[in-house]
C-alpha cells in the first residue's frame, strides 16, 4: 500500500520502510536506511541528506526528510551546506593539505571569513576535506 507524505515523515523519522508515488524509503543489507526519489537517492543514513536540486516533487521529498530527521527546513540545510562549501573553498585557497586539516583548522579557516559553524559541521569538514 502507497503512503502519503503526511504519513511519510513519520515514517522517515522512525526510519521505517515506506512507498510512495514517486519514492520510497528501506533498510539496505548493511543496515543503512535509504530514499529514493524517482531513480535518485537522496538519503542514506551513512552519507546524510542529499541536498541537490531535482525536481519540485524530489524538493518536496528532501524537505520532509530534512525536518523528520534534522528537525530544519531544506532551505535552512541549504544555507549550511552553502556555508561548508566556503569554508572548504577558504582552506582550497590556503593551500591547506588534507592532513593538516583538522578541526581546529577548519575553525580557523571559518572565523577568517566570519562563518559560524557547529561542532557536527567542523568535524564534518575535517573529517571529508580532501
Amino acid at each position: 500500500m502507497k503512503v502519503n507524505y503526511k504519513e511519510i515523515k513519520y515514517l522517515i523519522g522512525g526510519k521505517l520502510p515506506f512507498k510512495g508515488n514517486s519514492c520510497k524509503g528501506y533498510i539496505d543489507n548493511e543496515g543503512v536506511y535509504r530514499i529514493i526519489s524517482y531513480a535518485t537517492e537522496v538519503y542514506n543514513s551513512k552519507e546524510g541528506l542529499n541536498l541537490t536540486y531535482y525536481s519540485v516533487t524530489t524538493s518536496k521529498l528532501q524537505g520532509i526528510i530534512g525536518e523528520a530527521i534534522y528537525g530544519k527546513s531544506l532551505k535552512e540545510l541549504r544555507k549550511e551546506e552553502d556555508k561548508e562549501t566556503k569554508v572548504i573553498q577558504a582552506l582550497k585557497d590556503n593551500n591547506i593539505e588534507s592532513e593538516y586539516c583538522s578541526p581546529n583548522t577548519v575553525n580557523l579557516y571559518a572565523n577568517k571569513i566570519c562563518i559560524e559553524l557547529t561542532s557536527q559541521q567542523v568535524v564534518k569538514i575535517s573529517d571529508n576535506y580532501k
